[in-house]
């Protein structure tokens, strides 16, 4: 029929939507999910014929919502989503609209999805960095914040000599164990100086650190492989253009990381927070 083929070619376009978009029936039963919003939710299955409170936990807010679409009205309004891979709820913004026949009869909702998940964590950073003065709570606080966007095993501080020829780790943090460090200065190899000074993902950390012998001889740096960490992701700290201090997050899983997590901390003011922790510490 002709209106089954509007509905398609509408799909169509909202797949090749980056922003995560959602389509209801009039029993709120989810009628269509585009993969921007499976991506964004940690659903590997289909969610169609699935109710929109299982995603959306907040019933107040979304049977408010709802009964604005069938009165024909459209909105913008702020909510959480339950991510089903982990029960996470991250904080999204919905632009709602009702689906409407010819005769302006209610046939259903749509919902486009923008996460506030950065926005919100880029708004906790920027206050700790405004009113936090001591620069290990101060670091503390960042890496519980990234911990919620970007998952690790391990989170660290290197420092990096005036010449940025030796590093030395300065901060750690785990939510699990602690994790025995040294606070001694590590050569940087001279064929290494000007990689060290980029972000860097590593899928295995084992064959990353073959490019340091020095590192794999020590026994604290053995005895921290034994723990079996394997991806690292690393954003150097610049001063001017100088490497002063790097930020590494290491998991125990083999492959987490890719170029979309850089991005995702880089639009971060992890930076900003780093130095301002620098410039505490040398008070």
């Amino acid at each position: 029929t002709d209106a089954s083929w509007i509905v398609a070619r509408e799909e169509r376009f909202l797949d090749r939507l980056e922003l995560p978009a959602i389509k209801l029936d009039q029993d709120s039963v989810i009628t269509y999910a585009n993969p921007a919003t499976r991506l964004l939710i940690g659903a590997d299955t289909d969610l169609r014929g699935r109710s929109v409170f299982e995603i959306f936990p907040n019933v107040e807010t979304m049977s408010d919502q709802l009964e604005k679409r069938r009165k024909g009205k459209g909105d913008i309004y702020d909510t959480e989503i339950k991510r089903t891979s982990d029960g996470k709820r991250i904080p999204v913004r919905v632009a709602g609209a009702p689906i409407l026949d010819d005769n302006g009869n209610f046939l259903g909702t749509l919902g486009i999805i923008r996460s506030r998940e950065r926005q919100k964590a880029a708004e906790a950073i920027h206050r700790f960095i405004s009113s936090e003065r001591d620069e290990r709570a101060l670091l503390t606080k960042l890496a519980e914040q990234i911990q919620m966007i970007v998952p690790f095993d391990w989170f660290i501080i290197n420092e990096y000599s005036r010449s940025s020829d030796h590093m030395s780790p300065w901060f750690t943090y785990s939510i699990k164990e602690p994790i025995e460090t040294s606070r001694r200065w590590w050569p940087i190899p001279s064929d290494q100086k000007e990689e060290a000074k980029q972000p860097k993902g590593e899928a295995d950390l084992q064959v990353f650190l073959q490019k340091y012998p020095d590192l794999l001889k020590d026994p604290i740096v053995q005895r921290f492989l034994a723990q079996d960490f394997h991806s690292m992701l690393r954003i150097p700290i610049k001063r001017q253009d100088q490497t002063v201090s790097s930020m590494l997050l290491m998991s125990k899983l083999t492959g987490l990381y890719s170029n979309a997590d850089l991005e995702v901390l880089r639009s971060l003011p992890v930076e900003q927070a780093i130095q301002m922790a620098l410039y505490y510490k040398d008070l």
